[in-house]
């Protein structure tokens, strides 16, 4: 993968590969993104889960002024690409940027000829919004979650 350039209201952010460099970065990201939700459906954040899950082939890394500021985890299945993760930093949300990564992974899933995106999500995930403003539609109820998916 090359670096991708995008910008939102004269702001440039690089998406680029995660390195193994960027672990710690995406471990802080993410427990203080998501340490709420998981302490209370999980029973508390364990650094050796997310460990154990932690695969940088299918993590971008995005980038603002060389500063890391967001990341998103996704994959491609045999008939859909699926999103596990997206983190933005609280500075940098509700600016564009989460419309943005969608978008681009829906590039991609579409250059691959998927015709979905699937996604799993809290509940009381404010995100929901944006997922269905752009198009995603609640399949299955899972608890204290949901999957949501998107035909393309």
């Amino acid at each position: 993968m090359n670096e991708i350039i995008i910008k939102i209201e004269n702001i440039e952010f690089n998406i680029r590969e995660c390195t193994d460099n960027d672990y710690r970065f995406c471990y802080n990201l993410t427990k203080r993104n998501m340490s709420d939700y998981v302490d209370r459906h999980w029973g508390g954040w364990n650094p050796k889960i997310f460990r154990e899950y932690f695969s940088k082939g299918n993590i971008r890394i995005v980038e603002c002024r060389n500063r890391r500021i967001g990341l998103y985890v996704f994959e491609f299945k045999k008939d859909h690409s699926y999103i596990n993760s997206i983190q933005i930093s609280k500075r940098f949300r509700k600016k564009g940027l989460g419309t943005a990564i969608l978008n681009l992974i829906e590039k991609e899933s579409k250059d691959r000829k998927l015709s979905k995106i699937r996604l799993g999500i809290f509940k009381e995930n404010p995100a929901i919004k944006l997922y269905e403003r752009l198009g995603y539609k609640k399949i299955k109820n899972c608890g204290f979650s949901i999957i949501m998916e998107k035909k393309i």
